[in-house]
């Protein structure tokens, strides 16, 4: 599935990730978890080709990003949702999954929208969202899209606590029946009921968290 060995990133001479080591494995869970301006956002802007790394190797299904290929099956949500807001809840839906070249059936789409609150909304125009609603829309395109690896950039922010716990349950039946996930959360409760594995960003390094005790591994900072 992924893998990121030896990777380091620079910018203008200033050293921002260095020697960062991650995998995520098929069916797999994976939290990113660090402080504010920990290189948390570069990284996975790294991993989806966004920005080049100045030393080290990302794969994807044993390609690169500089194969088209690479993203044929990768999903990103940032954290900064981009998302069309002149188009309707349904529009986006579908104009996404055309880009994909995935038939999604009404039946899908409508189970999903009623699941996460947004079938009374769904031909609202998302310009007129919350900010909460503008991750949903963007989660419920993920997961009806089923890639082999969603990424999503601090996912709760914005949730009403029922829609985290439903956006937790989605994730690990997500997880069990169709791919993988990589996010990274501030929210370390969240990050702990869901991960298989996690991994802690600090002081521009990446290291496998292997207690699960997130509270006194940020206490120790």
């Amino acid at each position: 599935m992924l893998k990121v060995r030896d990777t380091s990133f620079s910018i203008d001479g200033n050293l921002i990730l260095h020697d960062i080591n991650l995998t995520v494995d098929r069916y797999q869970i994976v939290g990113l978890v660090g402080k504010n301006g920990a290189g948390k956002t570069t990284l996975f802007n790294i991993i989806c080709g966004l920005i080049n790394f100045s030393e080290g190797e990302v794969t994807f299904n044993d390609r690169t990003p500089n194969d088209v290929k690479y993203f044929n099956e990768l999903f990103f949500i940032p954290d900064t949702m981009l998302v069309h807001e002149y188009l309707k809840g349904i529009e986006y839906i579908e104009f996404v999954s055309s880009l994909y070249s995935k038939e999604i059936s009404n039946e899908e789409i409508q189970s999903m929208l009623n699941y996460f609150d947004l079938k009374d909304n769904a031909d609202m125009l998302i310009r007129d969202y919350s900010k909460g609603m503008k991750m949903k829309i963007a989660i419920i395109v993920a997961l009806l899209l089923k890639p082999k690896l969603i990424i999503l950039d601090e996912p709760f922010n914005g949730l009403d606590p029922t829609s985290c716990i439903k956006l937790m349950d989605a994730l690990k039946y997500y997880s069990e029946k169709y791919g993988s996930v990589l996010f990274s959360s501030h929210t370390l409760d969240f990050v702990e009921q869901i991960s298989d594995k996690i991994y802690f960003l600090t002081d521009k390094t990446l290291r496998e968290v292997t207690d699960k005790n997130l509270m006194e591994l940020f206490k120790n900072e």
